[in-house]
């Protein structure tokens, strides 16, 4: 049943964004050329949050689809990650791990996963001043371990709900992100925590099991 569930997300995510993305782009055109100062209106911000949902909901497709299991470079996925998704702050994350840990996974829903912690423990670090954020990776009771800890302003609330859809502790955010997370590690079979640390900021912690399988491979439901 949760399998079934699983391929009508990630169906029917991507046929909504399919649909949807060419509309949200024609209205951003006609809106900059209708709307007088569009790009500090409204308007412009109301457009740049429903692009935000949608591209959401495309990770959302992306997390329900069965995972393709491969042997990944672990570092350099991790360096990948970092440097596609935040290139103007590469300085930023300090990447700590085994150069050459090498590990059966599926690479988009680790990125997926990842990515998530590492969008939340940057923008946490960025309101508070904070120091660098850390990603780091090693392999501990046959699973591998992945954390990103911030020194920001902490999770502030029960942890396990935010991974809920739609509870966020960020003014103006859709509280999608740790939701999105959490499916993706449903499908790799792990599991994920956030903790708050001491003084201040956040853990987040990734273990994922050894999963059998090769290049292109399906993992079973």
């Amino acid at each position: 049943m949760a399998q079934i569930r699983d391929e009508v997300v990630h169906e029917s995510s991507l046929t909504l964004v399919h649909i949807l993305d060419p509309i949200v782009g024609s209205l951003r055109v006609y809106a900059s050329t209708e709307v007088p100062g569009f790009d500090e209106s409204q308007t412009s911000r109301s457009l740049q949050r429903l692009v935000t949902v949608l591209q959401s909901i495309h990770r959302i497709g992306q997390a329900s689809a069965p995972p393709k299991l491969l042997e990944v470079n672990i570092a350099a996925l991790m360096r990948d990650l970092r440097d596609a998704e935040f290139a103007d702050e590469q300085e930023q994350i300090d990447l700590r791990g085994p150069d050459q840990l090498g590990w059966v996974t599926d690479p988009t829903m680790v990125s997926l996963i990842i990515g998530v912690a590492l969008r939340n423990a940057m923008e946490s670090r960025s309101q508070k001043g904070g120091r660098k954020v850390t990603c780091e990776w090693e392999v501990g009771q046959n699973e591998l371990v992945l954390r990103v800890s911030d020194d920001g302003r902490g999770p502030g609330q029960e942890s396990q709900v935010l991974f809920e859809p739609g509870v966020t502790t960020k003014s103006g955010h859709a509280g999608l992100g740790l939701a999105i997370a959490s499916q993706a590690a449903r499908s790799l079979r792990a599991s994920l925590a956030l903790r708050a640390r001491s003084p201040s900021g956040a853990l987040f912690e990734a273990r994922l099991p050894r999963l059998q399988g090769g290049p292109g491979a399906d993992s079973g439901g």
